[in-house]
């Protein structure tokens, strides 16, 4: 599939999110952390399907624009899933999924110019899958869109000049990931989905703002 057009979009999404906010109060981070996924179930016309839950990582690296109490942070992310299993009928099929993903976050400072100050946020998420598995990538949805809210703390460190901030976030995607309709392999077996779930996950994740 080509998802070079999708990218592109997304891609000036973030663009305009760097554009529209104070760049004079822009603050560069990195973070990473766990993802437990799950990507719920699909209904076929002879049965069910489920996924396992798994376990992947995220990294990646955000920009914080802006002073005060709120403040837009856009991303870019890399997030592996882990390896997925799905499991029909006794039948187990198991592939690798990744994303490329660009969040953009509003987010609100709870107790601003604080040494440890708690945050809420909240905010649309472009993510762009592939897979190894090549029958998998061909039902892929070229571009995903998902919502995160959370909150966690920052936590000022002067002496070393940086800011450490764990937080939490629930993941839950708007779009599907795989197109409905679609069939799928399943230890040499055709699985055509008429109904996809939606996928969830909760992040835990650690930043570390200069």
């Amino acid at each position: 599939m080509n998802r070079f057009p999708t990218l592109a979009c997304a891609v000036l999404v973030a663009a305009a999110s760097f554009v529209l906010a104070p760049t004079a109060s822009a603050q560069f981070g990195i973070a990473a952390g766990a993802n437990f996924e799950d990507l719920g179930d699909l209904t076929a016309t002879d049965g069910r399907a489920s996924f396992d839950q798994a376990t992947g990582y995220h990294i990646g690296l955000f920009f914080n624009l802006g002073a005060g109490r709120f403040s837009v942070q856009p991303g870019a992310f890399m997030r592996d899933f882990g390896d997925v299993t799905i499991v029909e009928d006794g039948r187990f099929r198991t592939f690798s999924l990744t994303s490329v993903e660009i969040p953009v976050d509003i987010r609100m400072r709870l107790l601003p110019g604080r040494a440890v100050a708690p945050f809420v946020f909240a905010g649309p998420v472009v993510g762009f899958a592939t897979t190894t598995d090549e029958s998998i990538e061909d039902v892929l949805r070229d571009l995903t869109i998902s919502a995160n809210v959370g909150g966690g703390v920052e936590v000022d460190v002067p002496s070393a000049g940086i800011t450490l901030i764990p937080e939490i976030r629930f993941a839950r995607s708007v779009t599907q990931f795989f197109e409905e309709g679609t069939t799928f392999d399943i230890a040499g077996v055709d699985f055509t989905a008429t109904e996809v779930s939606q996928q969830q996950a909760v992040m835990l994740r650690l930043g570390l703002r200069f």
